[in-house]
This record gives structure tokens, sequence and C-alpha cells, in this order.
């Protein structure tokens, strides 16, 4: 792996050492610290995960990777206060060699207001590069960290979970019986998340913590400087690592009072599910009690108590239960959201036919693609009814209209959420995620296509034993020409190649 000299050079030298990196070889290397993270964690000797930290964060690869993280990232090309964006591969190489924990000086956030859906402004503060680079480099750290100290049914911010993981144990826990459900809503969870616990808390080196809580922000790049004295960015690379870190031990809390409540989380939306009113609701206090160590609060109007036979509404979905089933269905909220945005996108667009059917086909596609766990589909249809009214009412030329794709035609998939207790960055666990990630890629029509494929290459014989495949196999991915390959392998024959 090249690298240059700190001494200057042309531009060109630095943008080739960028495009010569060898980014297999940086990630693996990056891995293996982690997996080292998770040890020193799960032997609770935190002497040896200070001193990960101090080597991951001097690392050259981890350095590269988080350059790399936040220059692919979607907002990429939104500065902060200092107007700079890495667009070239010699500002990337450089800024390798900038990110130096030791000297870490952060600029302050640039903030900026955007609507919420519910009406009111949301602050979004958008940190330097150099600052999302630095809180990147620090994520590689404590990402391995929360995953270990993670709740059971915390899904938000987390490797291979997902909010259709907790779609899907919603629907488990009211199949289990549950009769009640708190609908919790934590008030201005980011912006409220008190400093002191988390210097007090966090495991990660004090002083840059305290520099990334603290450097304030400005609502123009030549603006005053605003302190921070409580809150994370919602911006920030490590923001959401640090707000599950702070609410984790809600569940430790639920199943203190009552092993027989259970709570599922998604950021700071959560519900909690029972089957004893009084006890449902003389958890509230002690909950709030919690919230309160953290500087945080339940939002009195968005925390109710409800029945399940009455409905309730959660990420986006409306459950309910009804003569022993689950009825699951789009929210009102949800449907009326897509239909804004599509009457929107057909009236906006209304001289660029193409770019409107483009547009229109990505949200309806998207929409239908999160909601393809619903057990009930008049939504769908209802969108595509006042999908074809409104392009009616802009008078489009028919063609556009037999251009649109159908919501109601999206399939319904059946999701494989991964182990509770599974661990993406546990060496223990590499194994099982390598065999689940493929099985859940493939457990729909077009992956059982091409297992199939893969199945006829073989012959339906395991490359390792050479033997004839049965019923159970395990999928495995290789390097080959051109790119990985995948196999289908013996389960015994899968663990061997990862031993050897």
């Amino acid at each position: 792996m090249q690298r240059i000299n700190d001494q200057k050079c042309p531009d060109s030298e630095y943008a080739e050492s960028w495009r010569e990196l060898d980014w297999k070889k940086i990630t693996n290397e990056v891995i293996a610290f982690q997996r080292r993270i998770v040890s020193a964690y799960k032997e609770s000797n935190f002497k040896e995960l200070a001193i990960l930290e101090r080597l991951v964060t001097n690392s050259f690869c981890a350095k590269a990777l988080a350059v790399l993280t936040v220059t692919k990232a979607k907002g990429a090309r939104t500065a902060g206060v200092d107007d700079q964006s890495w667009k070239s591969d010699s500002q990337k190489y450089q800024a390798i060699m900038q990110l130096q924990p030791d000297n870490y000086a952060p600029s302050p956030y640039l903030r900026i207001y955007i609507p919420k859906p519910q009406g009111g402004l949301r602050p979004i503060s958008i940190p330097t590069m150099t600052d999302r680079a630095m809180q990147t480099l620090y994520k590689l750290v404590m990402e391995p960290i929360a995953e270990c100290s993670a709740d059971r049914n915390s899904f938000a911010y987390r490797r291979w979970r997902s909010p259709h993981d907790a779609i899907v144990e919603c629907h488990r826990l009211l199949l289990n019986g549950a009769e009640w459900v708190i609908e919790g809503d934590i008030k201005g969870c980011f912006d409220n998340i008190s400093h002191e616990w988390l210097l007090a808390n966090i495991p990660m080196n004090k002083d840059v913590l305290r520099k990334m809580l603290k450097c304030g922000y400005s609502e123009n790049r030549c603006g005053s400087v605003q302190a921070t004295d409580v809150g994370v960015s919602q911006g920030g690379p490590l923001s959401q690592i640090l707000c599950n870190l702070t609410l984790d031990g809600m569940s430790a809390l639920v199943k203190q009072q009552d092993p027989g409540m259970e709570i599922i989380r998604y950021a700071d939306d959560f519900i909690i599910a029972g089957n004893d009113l009084t006890r449902l609701m003389k958890l509230l206090p002690a909950l709030s009690g919690f919230l309160a160590e953290r500087g945080l609060a339940l939002s009195e109007e968005k925390t109710t108590v409800t029945s399940v036979y009455t409905g309730f509404d959660f990420l986006g979905y409306r459950f309910q239960k009804h003569n022993g089933n689950i009825k699951t269905k789009p929210s009102a909220k949800s449907v009326n959201r897509i239909l804004a945005k599509l009457h929107y996108l057909i009236n906006e667009n209304n001289n660029d036919k193409a770019n409107t059917a483009e547009r229109v086909n990505a949200a309806i596609r998207g929409w239908a693609n999160y909601h393809c766990y619903s057990t009930e589909r008049g939504a769908f249809l209802y969108i595509d009814l006042m999908t074809n009214e409104y392009i009616r009412q802009s008078r489009m030329p028919s063609e556009i209209l037999n251009s649109m794709i159908a919501a109601s035609e999206a399939g319904k998939e059946r999701l494989i959420p991964a182990l509770p207790s599974a661990n993406p960055f546990d060496e223990d666990w590499r194994l099982y995620f390598e065999e689940w990630t493929y099985a859940r890629r493939f457990h729909t029509r077009k992956g059982r296509s091409r297992l199939e494929a893969v199945y006829s290459r073989q012959g339906g014989i395991c490359p390792v034993c050479n033997k004839t495949l049965e019923s159970e196999f395990s999928i495995h991915e290789k390097d080959g020409c051109g790119g990985s390959v995948i196999e289908l392998l013996h389960p015994e024959c899968h663990s061997g190649v990862h031993k050897s």
C-alpha cells in the first residue's frame, strides 16, 4: 500500500496514491480491529479497549475508510461552515493525513431547518467534512461496542437490522397474546440528551467526545457561534450510536417491572406490549425516571396506551388484532404522505413528462417495497386509483399513464430476521452472518432463480467434498474472475472452509 511522506508533493501524486489504495485489504484490517474490540468488551478488559481505540483512531486504514465513507455518503456535496467538500482524489488522500485525533479541534456545525411531516421545523446540524470523517473514525470503534450492549429489540442504526425487523417482531408479540400497547415517543430525543450523562457513561476518549459535543453551531457560515449544552447533532455520523447507547437499558427496565412485557424500539420511537393494563400504567413512572437521568422525557401528547383490538400505528404500519389474526396495513399518515408526494411530483414537472414518470414510479416503488409486509392491500389499490386521477387532472397524455407502475402489483415477501443475540462484529458469529445474509437476499423469487442457476452450474455437487447436495446447504462467497462469486456447499464443508 503506497503512502506519501508529509512533505509537499503535486496533487497528481496524491490522487494516484488514492487510486492505488487496496480497499479490500483496508476493510479487512478494520474488521480485524473491530473483532478484537468485541473480544475485549466481552472480557470486560477496558484497558485493552482503550488501547484498541487509540490503535484504530491512529490507523492509516481506519482513517482511509472513514474518508471513503463520508465522500461516498448521500450528503457528501453538502459543505459545513468552512464551505469545503472533498471532490478530487487528491483532496481525499490529503484528508487521510489531516485526521489527527490528538490535535483535533472541531468546527461549529452549520444549523439548517427542514419541515417536519406533522408541521414545524426540525433543526439539522451539518458538520464539516473533516468533522464527519473524525466522527466516522470514532464510529468504527464505538459501533462494535454499541452492538455488544444493544437491547435485544432495538432495531435502528444497527448493522443488519431494519424497520422491517421491528415490524416482524411486532407481529410476533401480538400473536403471542399481548392485549395492550404503550405507544411511546421521547420528546426531542437527539436535542436533549445530557452531555454530562454521555461523558460519564460512553466508553470513548472523553476529551474528543467533549469537543464533539460542545463545538456549538452557527446558522450561517459567517455568523456567530451558539453554544450547545445538551443534545447531539442529528447530522453527525456518531450521533446515531450515541442515541442508541443512551437508550439501551430500556429493555432491562421493562423486564424488571414485569417479565411478561416486551419493548420494541426504533431509535426514539417505541412500543411496549403486555397483557396487564395496570402493570403497563405502573411502568410509565419508572420509564420517566430512566429517561430523566439522561436529560430526556416522554412526550405527553404522543405517548398513549391502546388496546390491540383498537389498533395502533408504528413505523408507518397500522397493527390491529381481529378474531385471533393480526392485520397489518399502511397507516393513514403513511398513505396521506405518499399521496401528497405523488400529487406534488405530477404537478411540479408537468412540462417534463418523461422525468415525471420516472420520479413517480420511484416514489411508488419505494413506498410499496417498504409496506410489502402488509396483510391488507386496500391502500395499495387506493394509491393506484388516486395516482391515475392526479394524472388525469394534470391532462398528461395517456402514454404517461401507461408507463406508471402499480403499487398493488408489488409482491409480498417474508422476512428472515437475524437472531437477536447475533453480533455482526463478533468472530463467533461470522459464519452465521455469511449464511444469513445470503438466505435473506435469496429468499425472493429473483433470488431463488439465481440459486437454481448456481445449483445447475455445480451439477448439484458440493465443490469441496464432491458429494451430492441434499436439502440443506450453505451459501459461500469467494473471489472469482471479475469479482465475487457464490458457491453452494454442505454446512459442514462451509465450516471447514472458514477454519482452514
